[in-house]
């Protein structure tokens, strides 16, 4: 029964303020006495922020209404509102997942408290903002509400589409009902936590019911269900959620029996009996919060939730620099950050790469111009959610990325400090021994050792190789940083006796090339009568 539209005091009364400031802009001079009537804009109903975790453009963003709530009960509803959202964060997903969602609550007043009962006897008719009703097609908790009055209202207040991803509507009643869609409506009773965690999981997660009214198949369904957790299918290999055919990105073990009659509670399976059909249709679990109430998600419905909210929230947040192509002058560096959002327990992983190859964890990587070639790079962050809630992600909502180009022009070589026979001096070397010789690659301000290739490097006037083929990371002179120390055999060097010093030079892991120099000294050699250096 349609119902006449109540509005507002706000709707009815427009202040004197508003009205002197309406009058002023056109330039009426005619002085108006009388009823504020007269002014026709509504005003949108008060919006309040009750969580506010980021930018709602990377936020799953709820709102929530209440209808049936008179002017002297709305005090009740921002209570009712609060509790809502307290016991909808507080089991999981969503808890694990809370700072990733913001919240709104509208206060809409209607004439009458309650919802209307024509299941009833007799009928009970309420004039309530947007016409809650149970009984709606003949289900007696199932309460609808009038989609079009919530959109307007959430229109009139300013609230766009792109912050109604979870829109609830409170009925302001204490008989058990509620129902799903592109709006989510849930009554007072005790229940209403485990109602609106149903009821969402419907509206937000997409997810089927997976009780049933003693149907048999086909139950008026053709064809598999396009929701995640049910299914018509009964080859362990083509279940939707066991994908390869079991773990590790499957959910069920091989040891579980397929169909799947265990009672027991978090054994995925294939559970006949979903979808209001005994028989037909395929459940993931035993029981679930889709199935009966007070219960968990459970692990398939949990994963199909999480990868929604991804499909809303980037795993970052926002990053820097905000130009796309950097450049760094000879001797520069840049700071490339990346933040991302917060699940309750667990961290999201960063990892940084600089031309494919990986560099760095962790929020912020520093690019320095001394560690790289000349010529143009390119820097990218990669951000995953590590969540064991997924096991399956085939369009990759869990990961986001960020890529720079970025132009250096510093020097073609660079020049490094090194350290013949760390620890010594002078730098003692015998060119008749048969011993090898150990040189350290110095990490200073402006050069990481560590990004050394060993295999590149040559040492002495031959252009002796690494002994081991390898290198090892050290600090060799207690400043707290981490050197490269080769070895180098010393025949190999080429180093003849009266040489003062000793070269070395090689690449970085990024190609770029270095050199380095340090003195030494040869013993064993004697004068030959033509006065030249000979080995004893």
């Amino acid at each position: 029964m349609a119902k006449p539209i109540f509005p507002t005091m706000a709707k009815l009364i427009c202040a004197r303020a508003r009205l002197a400031k309406i009058l002023r802009e056109l330039t009426v001079v005619t002085l108006l006495i009388g009823s504020a009537a007269i002014c026709s804009q509504a005003f949108g109903e008060p919006v309040t922020t009750i969580r506010n975790n980021g930018d709602p453009a990377n936020r799953v963003n709820m709102v929530i209404l209440g209808d049936g709530y008179t002017s002297a009960e709305l005090g009740n509803y921002a209570v009712d509102a609060e509790n809502a959202v307290a016991g909808f964060f507080a089991q999981e997903p969503f808890k694990e997942y809370q700072r990733y969602f913001n919240v709104l609550r509208v206060d809409v007043t209607s004439a009458e408290s309650g919802a209307d009962h024509p299941e009833a006897n007799p009928p009970v008719s309420k004039n309530t903002a947007f016409d809650a009703a149970y009984n709606c097609n003949n289900i007696e908790r199932l309460i609808c509400v009038d989609v079009s009055k919530v959109n307007a209202v959430l229109a009139n207040s300013g609230i766009g589409p792109d912050r109604q991803d979870i829109v609830l509507v409170l009925v302001n009643d204490l008989k058990y009902g509620g129902s799903g869609g592109a709006v989510a409506v849930a009554s007072l009773n005790p229940s209403v936590i485990e109602i609106v965690l149903h009821e969402t999981g419907h509206s937000f997660g997409l997810l089927a019911d997976e009780y049933d009214y003693g149907l048999t198949a086909p139950c008026g369904y053709t064809g598999e269900p396009p929701e995640a957790n049910v299914t018509a299918e009964s080859s362990r290999a083509l279940i939707k959620w066991n994908a390869g055919g079991g773990p590790p990105t499957g959910w069920i073990d091989l040891a579980t029996a397929i169909p799947t009659t265990s009672t027991s509670p978090e054994v995925p399976g294939l559970y006949e009996g979903a979808q209001y059909c005994t028989s037909g249709r395929f459940r993931p679990t035993y029981d679930s919060k889709m199935r009966t109430l007070g219960v968990p998600f459970e692990q398939i419905n949990e994963e199909q939730i999480v990868k929604r909210i991804y499909n809303l929230v980037s795993p970052i947040d926002s990053s820097s620099p905000l130009s796309s192509n950097v450049i760094i002058p000879p001797g520069a560096s840049q700071l490339f950050d990346v933040s991302v959002p917060s699940p309750d327990v667990h961290q999201l992983s960063a990892s940084w790469y600089v031309d494919n190859s990986p560099v760095a964890s962790g929020s912020s990587f520093r690019f320095s111009s001394a560690n790289f070639a000349a010529g143009a790079h390119t820097v990218q962050v990669v951000v995953r959610d590590p969540t064991p809630e997924v096991r399956r992600d085939p369009a990759n909502v869990l990961a986001g990325n960020r890529t720079w180009m970025v132009t250096t022009s510093g020097p073609a070589s660079q020049t490094v400090s090194i350290d013949i026979k760390p620890g010594s001096f002078p730098n003692t070397i015998n060119p008749g021994g048969s011993g090898k010789i150990a040189v350290a690659i110095l990490t200073t301000a402006s050069f990481d050792a560590t990004t050394v290739d060993p295999s590149s490097v040559r040492f002495g006037p031959n252009g002796a190789r690494e002994a081991h083929g390898r290198g090892h990371i050290a600090d060799v002179n207690g400043d707290g940083k981490n050197d490269l120390v080769l070895h180098f055999g010393v025949h190999d060097s080429g180093i003849v006796c009266g040489n003062t010093s000793a070269s070395l030079r090689g690449r970085t892991f990024s190609r770029m090339e270095l050199q380095g120099k340090d003195s030494i000294k040869t013993v064993g050699c004697r004068h030959s009568p033509l006065g030249t250096l000979h080995h004893e």
